[in-house]
């Protein structure tokens, strides 16, 4: 029959405290896993685990090592992942403006246009003209002013070349009239006074005119 053996606290502290030196393991994990025939076993056998200690040293070393490239490429990866869910929610948040109908730059125009088209008269006009736009009844109206202002234009500029012609042919008939008394006036001085006193009456007036 196996006998159980009891070890104080001192000796079991001392004798963990040995073993944790020549193994390289940590004495809280040792007391808490060893009972005192498994610390009184490893204890009487420290040779082996001198041996293997320094594996055992260059084991943890690498598991840290590993550990801390592992803790690395997890906080990168955690910085790319919110880095893109902060892209993806700013994405989400300008669709979501894009699609509402407060922010559509059409709606805004539609609305404006509508407001412009509801006016009436100059007030219209003045709206539209902000954006370069004229409505079509003021268009037509436009043109149907500009076509009466052409014909009456038009009009004028006939009256003016009737009036002219009419001013030609008056001034054509006093001339014709003119002639003629002159003519008649010729013939009577030639018959009455004779031709001599005809031409100093013409010599005298063409020093007149000249």
């Amino acid at each position: 029959m196996k006998t159980t053996i009891g070890l104080s606290k001192k000796e079991r502290k001392e004798k963990i405290r040995i073993i944790a030196k020549n193994s390289g393991i940590r004495q809280e994990y040792l007391d808490l896993k060893l009972t005192d025939e498994d610390i009184l076993e490893v204890y009487e056998n420290l040779r082996p685990l001198q041996i293997v200690k320094p594996a055992n040293t260059y084991n943890r070393y690498m598991l840290s090592q590993n550990t801390g490239k592992a803790n690395k490429k997890a906080e990168v990866a955690e910085t790319k992942a919110n880095a893109e869910k902060e892209r993806a929610d700013k994405a989400e948040s300008q669709l979501q403006q894009f699609l509402n109908p407060e922010n559509s730059e059409l709606l805004r125009i539609g609305r404006w246009l509508q407001n412009a088209l509801s006016k009436v008269g100059k007030e219209r006009a003045e709206l539209l003209k902000e954006k370069n736009l004229v409505h079509k009844t003021d268009y037509e109206n436009d043109v149907e002013d500009l076509k009466d202002a052409l014909e009456e234009h038009q009009e004028i500029a006939k009256e003016i070349v009737s009036e002219g012609h009419q001013l030609q042919k008056e001034v054509d008939n006093k001339l014709d009239v003119l002639r003629h008394q002159q003519n008649m006036t010729k013939k009577y001085i030639i018959k009455h006074y004779g031709i001599d006193v005809w031409q100093k009456i013409e010599y005298f007036f063409d020093k007149k005119v000249v």
